[in-house]
């Protein structure tokens, strides 16, 4: 009783706090949280930065306008009418209109995911079937977005965790590729090497040593010093000094849109591609409340649906302005969050209002258009480490038993193999490329099938029968992380049911007279955890108040009235429920 007494106090007060403050806990390493107003020059930091990282994802929508053969004028308003839509949706997560918008830090690209159902559509109908068929593909991501919170046991949490893990290993891949010319058919020059190898130095220099702005800017300043050293080195794009010599200063955006055709062939990838996307916000707008809450434990699917209604609104919107791309949060801007600890929406709003003037000033959309791709390639790989090491972080906080473990090795080896073996996944029909033809969709998608099909015969209940006389702690142990495990629960949360349940089931061996054995009986919904102790014996009472020394002392039942005070502070929720002479101790745990 002594060392349940002095254990608990000390538990309860470092390791198992009861109750939240009503504002989330920033991380330590978060300087700046959502609802925060940073200083102005680091909003406008950090809106360069991000619009930087928006910027080349532009080449997604320069690919779609030159397959789609038309005249300069249309692509220029396609590209406008991107960055219009890129800004919007930007300012749409961030500030809530409606039931649309996440309320975070999520800035807006033009999504990869689209560019191989967009090919296909400018080949088989030009850019009005483009435009018809992204607003058919955003009102599909409208509608997974309602009926998202009802799926909740399909996506645990360390199911996004592998989502975020994927979407920083695909950027990883992706950096590394460009830093190193990977599949470019044109020799790259030791300048250039040396300019890739820079540019990924100096941010990470900035990030580790610097202080002040000079962290907070690591990926700008990596940027522009990847710049500078492209024209020491005179290693820069032949095209970005002609395309800076015809660039008008300011210019009104031209209106993408030529037109809007629909064809049901293409209604399949285009719902599979919508679905993608969904999935891929999903683990943006998760990292965005993991960024801004250090108690965090799992999604808050009403903000994730939000977003997933924000996103696709900006792709349908997107395509009645002919923006030719479809929209998604930014995953290399969310690795840029995390290493800058700025996740303030005053920023989200600079970055807007950037993306949306750009499009009035060509010049400065050249700068970001014409980047070298081993400028890019190291961005890429900078804001990818962090992105993937808050994929871990959150796999890692959960027990992980075979099944789980099966699915979390097996999607990422999915995904593993389509960046090793791309050919193989262009082989497939069309209509599949936008599963497999994406290492992050792919693994997705294997781990949501596999989740679902080891979901079949799972208990979420489970039973112990307890000897008082033979009572082993190590077998109530043994019983519970094992169950953890199999239903995937926190692990800070199963050591703590652990703790109060042995003092539980010794409390009352030790001072309710069991009469026979005693039945534990756990039972799990992710959201909480629920323990039934039955007995017949003693009723254990509960005071709200600590009995006097005297009351412990002197009353027969003093003992067992103080192990039940501390038990009653021990967990989320207590009762006993008593009928003659058989007792229930019920015990709820917050999960």
């Amino acid at each position: 009783m002594r060392r349940f007494a002095q254990v608990a106090t000390r538990t309860r007060a470092s390791l198992y706090p009861m109750s939240r403050p009503a504002a989330h806990r920033l991380p330590a390493d978060i300087h700046f949280g959502v609802d925060d107003i940073p200083p102005p020059l680091t909003v406008a930091v950090q809106a360069l930065q991000h619009t930087g990282l928006v910027a080349i994802n532009f080449v997604i929508a320069l690919l779609i306008v030159q397959r789609a053969g038309v005249d300069e004028a249309t692509r220029a308003g396609a590209m406008s009418m991107v960055m219009v839509m890129c800004g919007a949706g930007t300012l749409l997560q961030a500030y809530r209109l409606g039931p649309f918008g996440s309320g975070h830090l999520l800035p807006v690209v033009a999504s990869s995911i689209y560019l191989g159902p967009a090919l296909l559509a400018v080949q088989l109908g030009g850019l009005p079937l483009l435009a018809g068929m992204l607003v058919f593909a955003g009102l599909v991501e409208m509608a997974v977005a309602r009926v998202l919170p009802r799926l909740r046991p399909f996506f645990p949490p360390e199911i996004a965790g592998l989502v975020i893990f994927l979407v920083g290993m695909t950027l990883a891949v992706l950096g590394v590729r460009d830093l190193f010319g990977i599949g470019n058919p044109a020799a790259m020059s030791p300048e250039q090497r040396w300019i890739g190898a820079f540019t990924l130095l100096l941010m990470i220099g900035l990030q580790v040593w610097g202080r002040g702005v000079l962290g907070l800017a690591a990926a700008l300043l990596g940027m522009t010093g990847g710049y500078i050293a492209g024209w020491y080195f005179d290693a820069l794009p032949a095209a970005l000094y002609t395309d800076l010599a015809h660039a008008p200063a300011l210019a009104w955006p031209a209106w993408g849109a030529t037109g809007w055709a629909f064809d049901a062939s293409l209604m399949l990838p285009f719902a599979l591609t919508a679905l993608a996307s969904a999935l891929k916000a999903m683990g943006n707008v998760a990292l965005a409340q993991r960024v801004n809450d250090a108690d965090w434990v799992r999604p808050d699917m009403e903000s994730v649906g939000r977003g997933l209604l924000a996103d696709g609104l900006t792709t349908a919107v997107g395509g009645v302005i002919g923006s030719v791309c479809g929209a998604n949060p930014g995953s290399s801007n969310g690795g840029l969050v995390v290493a800058t600890g700025v996740a303030s929406r005053r920023v989200a709003v600079a970055t807007g209002a950037l993306l949306i003037g750009m499009a009035f000033v060509p010049l400065t959309t050249v700068l970001f258009l014409d980047m070298p791709p081993v400028v890019s390639g190291a961005v890429l790989l900078f804001t990818a480490c962090f992105i993937m090491s808050n994929g871990v972080e959150m796999i890692a906080s959960r027990l992980l038993d075979a099944r789980k473990t099966l699915v979390i090795g097996l999607s990422i080896a999915a995904g593993i193999a389509v960046e090793v073996f791309p050919d193989a996944a262009r082989q497939v029909p069309a209509w599949l490329l936008p599963v497999v033809g994406s290492s992050l969709v792919c693994g997705t998608v294997v781990a949501l099938g596999l989740n679902g099909l080891f979901r079949i015969g799972l208990r979420q209940h489970a039973v112990l029968s307890i000897d008082p006389a033979t009572y082993r702690v190590e077998a109530l142990q043994t019983f519970i992380e094992h169950h953890g495990a199999e239903w995937g629960a926190r692990r800070d949360v199963i050591t703590r049911v652990g703790f109060v349940l042995d003092q539980l089931v010794d409390t009352v061996i030790q001072h309710c007279r069991p009469l026979g054995a005693v039945e534990l009986r756990v039972s799990f919904d992710e959201f909480s955890l629920h323990a039934d102790l039955d007995y017949a014996g003693l009723e254990l009472a509960l005071p709200a108040e600590r009995p006097s020394p005297d009351e412990i002392i002197d009353s027969d039942d003093g003992v067992r009235r103080l192990a039940g005070y501390l038990l009653r502070r021990s967990a989320d929720a207590i009762s006993t429920v008593s009928r003659d002479g058989h007792n229930q101790v019920q015990v709820f745990f917050e999960h």
